[in-house]
């Protein structure tokens, strides 16, 4: 019995250990199928949803309002069905749940008339994942006809482009500079699109002048049609020869912007027999109040150097002066002149060391003046203001003055416009 009882035991728990690795197999079993649903079927989702490419707004016809135009939308990626909405900024857009089928998804819509214009489009797929592109476009009024250049010459320092447009549009006309020489706007309107633009060239030195190409483009100010031209242009240096006992004071820009410096050469004409040239004991030039040197652009002899080389009329006397004593800077800045109210003066002064004389005329200084406000403002020179305040010194000290200093030159312009 003890031993009967022990195999139905066995049997009975064998039975038991089989029917629960059967449920534990069924189980591995059914978690595995799970699994595998999961990873194929539709809730898998990728790692990003639809990415939109480079969207395009186009006509195919002519780019002006009236006429049909197109907004391209690619994208990538995404679980299908994929849906659009696109606001191409008019009346005519496509609205959210628009079926995109394959991409690209073209959009057709009405040109609108002229201005910017906004559009924006998004792309949905099916799990809800978006992605938003923006942008704008520019459409114009209508058939436009493009705005010609009639004529390009350059006269005297001004070069004259004109131009004509069968609409009446207003006309942008644009220039290009050139190295050495300065003009006064690059770029001008032409009202009613008939008319000539005006431009103002200089020297950026007068005494070396320059020369280049003016590249000319128009346009019609709907940014869309234009015309094109070019014109060589030269500016001949300025021959600055005063007559004996004369001194002037030259610009060597004539136009300028507020609180642009220009150069100012002051050169002298030749001296007598009976005064000759040293010492410069000082040159006190005018100006309309709003004009005054810069700081740190005062210097002896011709343009360009050190503040001290000996160059100008100084490398003609013999011997040449090893240095110059100059004045401090507070020392030239502009003050009023009494009994003439809107003019001040600027006073100078150049002291050579071992210097011998001379009689020859040349170049004595020349320094940076500004200007504060726009308007013209003519160069000229003050003998007396309280004291002597234009005159120079043989090498004994006796001092003389010069003859004329009217500061007028045929042929030279002392007269700098501030634009």
């Amino acid at each position: 019995m003890a031993c009967h009882g022990y195999t139905y035991c066995m049997a009975f728990n064998g039975g038991r250990i089989r029917y629960f690795i059967t449920l534990f197999l069924t189980a591995v079993l059914l978690a595995t199928a799970g699994c595998q649903t999961l990873n194929n079927g539709v809730d898998a989702r990728p790692d990003t949803g639809p990415q939109i490419g480079e969207v395009r707004v186009y006509s195919e016809t002519w780019w002006f309002g009236g006429e049909p135009g197109l907004i391209d939308v690619p994208w990538t990626g995404g679980v299908p069905p994929i849906t659009i909405e696109i606001d191409t900024g008019t009346d005519e857009n496509a609205p959210a749940g628009t079926n995109a089928g394959a991409s690209p998804f073209i959009w057709g819509f009405t040109l609108p008339y002229e201005g910017y214009y906004d559009w924006r489009v998004v792309v949905t797929d099916a799990l809800g994942r978006q992605d938003t592109a923006t942008g704008a476009y520019w459409s114009q009024t209508g058939d436009n006809f493009s705005p010609t250049i009639v004529g390009v010459r350059f006269e005297d320092g001004t070069l004259y482009v004109e131009v004509s447009d069968p609409e009446n549009d207003d006309v942008s006309v644009s220039i290009t500079e050139i190295d050495g020489l300065l003009v006064d706007e690059t770029t001008k309107i032409v009202p009613g699109g008939y008319g000539a633009a005006e431009f103002y060239w200089s020297a950026e030195n007068k005494l070396e002048g320059g020369a280049g190409t003016v590249d000319i483009s128009i346009d019609d100010s709907r940014g869309w049609d234009q015309d094109w031209d070019s014109i060589e242009i030269e500016i001949p240096p300025v021959v600055i020869e005063p007559a004996p006992g004369q001194l002037v004071a030259v610009p060597l820009s004539t136009t300028a912007g507020v609180g642009e410096v220009v150069t100012v050469q002051v050169v002298t004409g030749s001296f007598s027999a009976q005064a000759p040239f040293c010492y410069m004991n000082s040159v006190a030039i005018t100006v309309p109040a709003g004009g005054d040197y810069e700081d740190d652009t005062f210097n002896a002899g011709r343009v360009g150097g050190q503040q001290k080389d000996v160059d100008g009329i100084w490398a003609l006397m013999a011997p040449r002066p090893s240095t110059f004593f100059t004045p401090e800077e507070f020392m030239m800045k502009a003050r009023a002149i009494t009994g003439q109210p809107g003019l001040v003066f600027m006073d100078f002064n150049l002291t050579p060391v071992g210097a011998g004389e001379t009689l020859e005329g040349g170049y004595l200084f020349n320094f940076g003046i500004s200007f504060d406000a726009t308007g013209e403002y003519p160069l000229g020179f003050i003998e007396f203001q309280d004291v002597q305040r234009t005159y120079f010194a043989d090498a004994a000290g006796v001092g003389s003055t010069w003859t004329d200093l009217s500061n007028v030159l045929e042929g030279v312009e002392t007269t700098v416009v501030v634009r």
